[in-house]
C-alpha cells in the first residue's frame, strides 16, 4: 500500500474513534443505545490496540476523559488498562508531547493509592497509554450495589484518593479528571 493509501486509513480510524467518544458524550442526542455506540468504540479500540500487541477484553469506561479499555498484554503476558484520550483533550493540546510528558512524569511515581502507568503508545495519531489494572469495584458500583455508605467508610475512601492526588501534586502532575 502506498504511503498516500496508510493516511487515508488512519484518517478513517481516527475519525471512527472521534465520532464514537463524540457519541458517547452526547448519547442522548443520538438515540442510539450507550451499548451499541460502547461496541463499535471497542471493535475501533480492539484494532488499533492490536497493533501494539495488546487484545482489548472489555470496555471499564467511557466519559469525558476517554475511554478506559481491560486488555492483555500479549508481549509480557499481563493484564493491564488501556486509556485512550478523547478527541476535546486532544484538540485543546497543540500536540502530545505535553500529555507524553505528563505519562512519563506519572510512570515514574509509585504510591499505593496510584495507578502505575506503564507505557505510552500512538497509532494513526491516536495517543493512549497502558497501566496497572487493578481488580475490585468502584466506589460508585458499591453504592449502587449496597446504598450509601457507612461514614468511616466514606472517610476513608476520600482520604486514600486525597493521599494519591496529593502524591501527584507533590510530583508536578494534576489530575484532569476528579469528580465528587
Amino acid at each position: 500500500m502506498s504511503g498516500g493509501g496508510s493516511t487515508s486509513v488512519s484518517k478513517v480510524f481516527q475519525d471512527t474513534f472521534d465520532e464514537l467518544q463524540s457519541q458517547l458524550l452526547r448519547e442522548e442526542e443520538t438515540g442510539r443505545p450507550r451499548e451499541q455506540i460502547e461496541a463499535e468504540l471497542q471493535d475501533v479500540i480492539a484494532r488499533l490496540a492490536q497493533r501494539e500487541g495488546f487484545e482489548v477484553r472489555t470496555v471499564l469506561g467511557t466519559g469525558g476523559m476517554g475511554a478506559v479499555v481491560k486488555a492483555r498484554d500479549q508481549k509480557l503476558n499481563r493484564t493491564v488498562a488501556i486509556k485512550f484520550l478523547p478527541p476535546h483533550i486532544l484538540s485543546e493540546v497543540a500536540d502530545t508531547a505535553k500529555l507524553r510528558q505528563e505519562a512519563e512524569l506519572a510512570s515514574r511515581l509509585q504510591h499505593e493509592n496510584v495507578v502505575q502507568i506503564f507505557s505510552w503508545h500512538e497509532v494513526d495519531e491516536i495517543p493512549f497509554f497502558t497501566m496497572e489494572f487493578i481488580e475490585g469495584e468502584t466506589a460508585e458500583d458499591r453504592v449502587r450495589r449496597q446504598g450509601r455508605l457507612p461514614i468511616i467508610h466514606a472517610l476513608r475512601i476520600t482520604a486514600e484518593a486525597a493521599r494519591g492526588l496529593e502524591a501527584l501534586h507533590a510530583a508536578g502532575i494534576i489530575h484532569h479528571d476528579i469528580k465528587p
